[in-house]
């Protein structure tokens, strides 16, 4: 079993990290259904809103939330975002993640991580622009990986009452100049799942960021429930949208040593590190070499003002 529609020959690979991995073991899942967490750093998890906070499962290891926690995200506007925060009562240890500081550009390839549905058998629909091929979705359950590249204009993509800022990636054939070596779609829990990218295309030198949350797909009118035909878009929130938001409240912005492990006003407290032995005799010394300067200057004073 496995993640995310895959248009490959066999849709079986891709389970294990892609080259380069980072961020791979980042992507974990709620046990008890099918859904996706993205693991940011100091113990704060990022998934869809409508996944919820609750149980999560990192390495096959299951790691409980701080109660009172999760932190819904909002818009400019009051309206709530279909991403949510919560913080995990221990620390399973992972990297902290990079959080892109700039939307992805159109044509942008991307990839795509998550826990979800996997590909089912093939399927051709006869819709009024022709013959549509796809794949139906199966159960699945084990991580995997795809590409995919950002095809839709950035913008607000609306749920209930309010909405989120997302980027689209349309899923096309393997045979078309616009598919990916990977293209992949995503399927039913793959929501919350990650999508990385360059954090500058420009310097791709610069490395990896997470560039999204997976949230939504939109299919063809005519397709059969839970498919994925080609056409059909995955919609990512656009974290870079809600990045200053995740930092307050996550604090992966501050040196490691001064995160603060609760909710907050977003400051960084006060660097707490202990200084080391060198850095503790250096101040030393010159605290006492300026105590030898004051009474130094403190006998000349005396003495010229003695009769």
């Amino acid at each position: 079993m496995s993640a995310l529609v895959l248009d490959a020959s066999d849709d079986t690979g891709n389970t294990t990290p892609p080259d380069p991995a980072w961020g791979w073991s980042n992507v974990g899942t709620r046990p008890g259904g099918t859904s996706s967490v993205v693991y940011l750093g100091n113990r704060w998890v990022a998934t869809a809103a409508h996944i919820g906070a609750g149980i999560t499962e990192f390495g096959g290891i299951r790691y409980e939330p701080v109660a009172g926690s999760p932190v819904q995200l909002k818009n400019p506007d009051g309206t709530k975002a279909d991403l949510i925060l919560f913080q995990l009562r221990t620390d399973p240890e992972l990297p902290t993640l990079e959080l892109a500081q700039h939307p992805p550009r159109i044509g942008q390839e991307v990839t795509l991580v998550a826990q979800g549905s996997a590909r089912g058998h093939p399927i051709t629909v006869d819709s009024e622009e022709g013959l549509i091929d796809g794949f139906m979705w199966a159960e699945g359950g084990t991580r995997r990986w795809g590409t995919n590249q950002v095809t839709g204009t950035l913008g607000p993509v609306r749920h209930g009452e309010g909405y989120t800022q997302a980027f689209a990636m349309t899923f096309e054939a393997i045979d078309r100049p616009a598919s990916t070596a990977y293209e992949a779609a995503a399927a039913l829990g793959d929501s919350g799942g990650a999508v990385f990218g360059h954090a500058d295309v420009l310097q791709p030198e610069r490395g990896l960021a997470l560039v999204g949350i997976i949230f939504s797909v939109s299919n063809r009118p005519d397709a059969p429930h839970r498919s994925s035909l080609y056409g059909s878009a995955t919609f990512a929130a656009d974290l870079a949208f809600y990045r200053d938001q995740i930092l307050q409240v996550t604090h992966l912005d501050c040196p490691p040593n001064t995160r603060r492990s609760g909710l907050n006003d977003g400051l960084c407290p006060p660097d707490q590190t202990p200084l080391s032995t060198t850095s503790s005799r250096l101040y030393l010394a010159v605290f006492v070499l300026l105590l030898g300067l004051v009474a130094g200057l403190s006998f000349l004073i005396r003495r010229r003002s003695s009769p």
